[in-house]
């Protein structure tokens, strides 16, 4: 009997420790009944080290060091300031094609887009053959957020790209279909399906879910300086037709306000339940805010008028100051011990930087005013401050990895940024490498398919084009649907529509990058099937066939570009004389550009590349007056400029370049070749 009753009591306390580990354990979200894990290296084999350090990734879309810079100078970025100071900090090379679904999934996965999938901001829909907003169903590899599951470790995103419908982890996902307000219908949870996981957490978080409804005037005025007057009709509109939420500026700012707001809100309370082992919140503000106004801010551009420059001229400033708040907002609940992660996929154009032509929203062309240099900062304990070298968006995966304690995998292409963190630390955690977390068995199955609401993809894809990232009716300001020169835009063309040619186009870009000509011509092909006047289709294609010396398709598809749009396609000028040039036809070229030049008497960039012909031939003379035609035509062009400090180098010539140096630099001062 005695040996029962010690049995039975250790097993009672057994019990009660368990009870006790239960109750003190940090806050996990209940994964339910886990099914049996799936065929592959069992997650028990891959080595684990105890850091002691969570990680929080704070993604800012478009955030940029030239703005950044001025306004800490200034005071005006207080917790960004904070964080720089006491962090490792640096530019952050950006990838392209540099769309936000592709760059956040390569945050997100630590893998190329050729490799994870995600391409595009649209996909076909393979049963219905529509172009539907891209989901976490074309995905290839997993997310930081599996990795992570799998390992039992915990993890939250909030808002990340391409996160819906929600996959089951431990932790919690909060897609980016969540802020949507569906054109002011009030969603109930069974319209949401795959907006959160758990599922439930979705009905837990609908107070914090605000409409755009709930953006004041006042609060407005913060950013803009309109009038009362104006806000209210504004306002009414929307209650008019939906769609004007985001073709007016100021209506589609309360959008952005809205939506952070709440993404704001969810993640103060997910942190309050406690913090997981990572946490990713990814906040879409300041590039939305760039893209609606960026040409306003200071200098005053052309092709903005005196009165709008007045009402939208501190916008961007304004929101720079409100997402600093709302970092301070997350960074004061955070554990002291976390590393945290301040990173932009890519920079935005201001200044002379900035397209003269096109608006941000423009159709079609919203990526020239991205600028390829986003920001860094990597703050706490562990970390070494100071300046760091340019990193790249592939880094950051493999980081997060190390610093939670995790092996850094081979079929990552990035590096741990060791030059971030302290030698101590480093020595005490060496890097170790797997070969892959994709084939470890998943903690849980995927999860099961859910339908997508129309209503909410409507919203989506009018909120994409109001950016200028797919085309089609709306967005408000922008010119019609036709291009200049009465080519086709991308909403008349194609069995595909405008929103699938882009995404052909991202992967035969990939495609060139890996040198697979074939299939990038094969795909391009259907690019300029759905949108044969499709200018970045047609510079591709030249570029594929140069890359391959196919010298005359090559020149052909270069030659469609400027017939189409020579003002919008300038830069195509240049590469279309380097064409002949390599392809032994200088004679025939010299005929060809001398023509557009005469047809287009303002475009420097021909006479350039007139210029850089004769220079290759020898004919010094001939060259020289042709480039310095192009530099009185704009003085601001980079290659006739190089070109003619080749004929002047060494020579007291060299001086007479300074005049015309000055003035490119008045209208680019962040021109290098200047």
């Amino acid at each position: 009997m005695g040996g029962v009753a010690l049995i039975a009591s250790l097993a009672g306390l057994i019990a009660l420790a368990a009870l006790i580990y239960l109750l003190l354990r940090p806050h996990v979200p209940s994964p339910g009944t886990l099914p049996p894990a799936e065929a592959g290296i069992p997650a028990s084999s891959i080595p684990l080290t105890e850091t002691h350090t969570k990680v929080a990734i704070l993604g800012l879309d478009g955030a940029d060091w030239e703005i950044i810079d001025p306004m800490i100078e200034k005071g005006e970025l207080p917790n960004l300031e904070a964080l720089k100071k006491r962090g490792a900090w640096g530019n952050m090379k950006s990838m392209k094609p540099m769309l936000s679904p592709l760059l956040w999934t390569t945050v997100a996965t630590g893998k190329t887009p050729s490799e994870h999938g995600i391409i595009d901001f649209l996909m076909k829909d393979a049963q219905t053959g529509r172009a539907v907003p891209v989901t976490s169903r074309w995905r290839k590899t997993k997310a930081l957020w599996s990795i992570f599951t799998d390992l039992g470790k915990t993890a939250s995103f909030v808002a990340w790209w391409a996160s819906w419908p929600a996959e089951p982890v431990l932790g919690h996902i909060v897609s980016d279909r969540v802020a949507y307000s569906l054109f002011g219908y009030e969603a109930d949870e069974g319209d949401r399906a795959g907006a959160t996981y758990p599922p439930e957490y979705y009905r837990e978080i609908q107070p914090l879910i605000i409409d755009d409804t709930a953006i004041t005037f006042e609060n407005i005025l913060e950013f803009t300086a309109i009038s009362q007057e104006e806000f209210r009709a504004g306002r009414k509109r929307i209650e008019e037709d939906p769609t004007y939420a985001y073709r007016e500026p100021v209506n589609h700012l309360t959008k952005i306000l809205a939506s952070a707001r709440t993404y704001q809100a969810i993640t103060a309370d997910l942190i309050d339940r406690g913090q997981p082992d990572l946490l990713a919140v990814y906040y879409q503000g300041i590039d939305e805010v760039c893209h609606r106004f960026a040409h306003y801010m200071p200098p005053k551009m052309a092709m903005v008028t005196a009165e709008d420059y007045q009402r939208y001229h501190d916008a961007v400033f304004a929101y720079y100051r409100y997402q600093d708040r709302l970092l301070g907002e997350i960074v004061d609940r955070l554990d002291p011990a976390t590393v945290i992660i301040v990173l932009s996929d890519h920079g935005f154009r201001n200044g002379s930087a900035r397209p003269p032509d096109d608006p941000p929203y423009i159709e079609g062309k919203p990526g020239l005013w991205h600028r390829r240099y986003g920001i860094l900062i990597v703050a706490g304990p562990p970390i070494q401050p100071g300046r760091l070298d340019t990193t790249e968006l592939l880094d950051i995966a493999p980081t997060v990895l190390y610093l939670n304690g995790l092996p850094r995998p081979d079929d990552m292409p990035g590096r741990v940024l060791e030059e971030a963190i302290r030698d101590d630390f480093r020595a005490r955690y060496p890097v170790r490498t797997i070969a892959s977390y994709e084939p470890v068995s998943g903690r849980f199955l995927p999860a099961g398919e859910v339908a997508a609401d129309s209503n909410l993809e409507a919203e989506i894809l009018e909120r994409l084009r109001s950016l200028g990232y797919i085309g089609g009716e709306g967005g408000g300001e922008r010119p019609g649907t036709t291009t200049a020169g009465g080519a086709p835009s991308l909403a008349e063309s194609g069995p595909d529509g405008e929103a699938l040619v882009t995404g052909y186009l991202n992967e035969a870009s990939l495609l060139v990058k890996n040198k697979e000509y074939a299939r990038a011509e094969e795909i391009i092909q259907k690019v300029l099937k759905a949108a044969p006047a499709f200018s970045p289709g047609l510079i591709l294609a030249s570029q594929i066939y140069a890359e391959q010396k196919r010298y005359g398709p090559a020149i052909e598809m270069a030659l469609k570009v400027i017939a189409f749009d020579p003002f919008g396609e300038k830069q195509s000028v240049g590469r279309l004389g380097r064409l002949y040039s390599e392809s032994g036809r200088a004679d025939e070229g010299l005929v060809v550009l001398r023509r557009l030049a005469a047809e287009n008497p303002r475009i420097g960039e021909i006479r350039g590349a007139v210029g850089s012909i004769l220079l290759g031939r020898g004919e010094t003379d001939e060259a020289e007056e042709e480039l310095l035609a192009a530099l009185r035509i704009d003085p601001g062009l980079s290659e006739p400029l190089s070109e003619l400090h080749k004929i002047y180098r060494g020579t007291p010539k060299v001086l007479d370049l300074e005049p015309i140096v000055r003035e490119g630099l008045a209208r680019n001062e962040k021109s290098v070749v200047h």
